[in-house]
């Protein structure tokens, strides 16, 4: 056995590693050629990016060395996304017309908004639409912007934030991701009223368009709806939430309000 043998065989399996890869990465590469491996390396590296997902590429030990010309360095990724103008021009129409039909359009920033972060901010600033966020997506846009009204977890959410949120009539979610952590489980929002811009896809209302791309769509919204007539939305106005404080205490402790009792119970951490 060696120390990369896998069970007690003493086998050694070049294509294992590979092959579990398979579960999480955007794409893979092999490089058993040298003269091919740097095309494959930016091919495999473009999607990375791209897709900002993991990806794998194996290099046999003797093809490290294996020199190849320095020019191709000056040579650019090119990073672009690819475009299904039909793709983006149908989606971009359901979007617009959900949001421009809405009498209380608000905008929700989820886990996978970190995917095009720059986007996100320009597409919040453009439509000046009151915006909450996931903890999953928390400050991906400042929160001290004017627009902001807090951090939607469900029913354990701050006071008035997820009656505000689920009241909506339309709620452009940006990479919404309802994971148990991110506050999935307490959400209160129909797909009927959502539309999911996704990395890779668009949901509108259950409708789902297939080959538009995060950054592209909310690029597009900026363009289109920043010279449209949206709906303006008053911001809430959100009750304080009622803080306990026990100066005398000598321990860390924490306040709970359950929602069976009026009673405050006191638990040291």
């Amino acid at each position: 056995m060696i120390h990369h043998s896998i069970g007690s065989t003493g086998e050694v399996d070049a294509q294992l590693y590979q092959k579990t890869s398979k579960l999480i990465r955007a794409d893979a590469a092999e490089l058993w050629d040298g003269y091919a491996a740097p095309a494959e390396i930016d091919r495999v590296l473009k999607e990375c990016v791209r897709r900002k997902a993991p990806v794998y590429i194996f290099m046999p030990l003797d093809l490290h060395a294996h020199r190849v010309p320095a020019s191709l360095l000056e040579r650019k990724i090119d990073l672009s996304l690819p475009v299904d103008e039909a793709a983006l021009d149908a989606a971009m129409a359901a979007i617009s017309k959900a949001l421009l039909e809405a009498k209380k359009p608000v905008i929700f920033l989820d886990m996978l908004a970190h995917h095009a972060e720059d986007e996100t901010r320009a597409f919040v600033d453009a439509v000046k639409l009151p915006f909450l966020a996931a903890h999953g997506a928390k400050a991906i846009v400042d929160e001290d912007h004017d627009r902001f009204v807090g951090l939607y977890n469900g029913s354990v959410s701050s006071p008035g934030v997820a009656d505000f949120i689920e009241g909506s009539d339309c709620v452009v979610a940006v990479g919404w991701w309802p994971a148990d952590t991110n506050g999935g489980l307490g959400r209160k929002v129909e797909e009927g009223k959502r539309v999911d811009v996704m990395d890779e896809f668009v949901v509108v209302k259950g409708k789902r368009f297939e080959n538009v791309y995060m950054a592209q769509v909310l690029e597009a919204l900026v363009k289109e709806l920043g010279q449209a007539k949206v709906p303006t939305v008053e911001m809430p106005v959100l009750p304080e939430h009622d803080l306990k404080v026990d100066k005398t205490d000598d321990k860390i402790t924490q306040y709970i309000d359950t929602p069976t009792s009026s009673t405050l119970g006191k638990g040291t951490c």
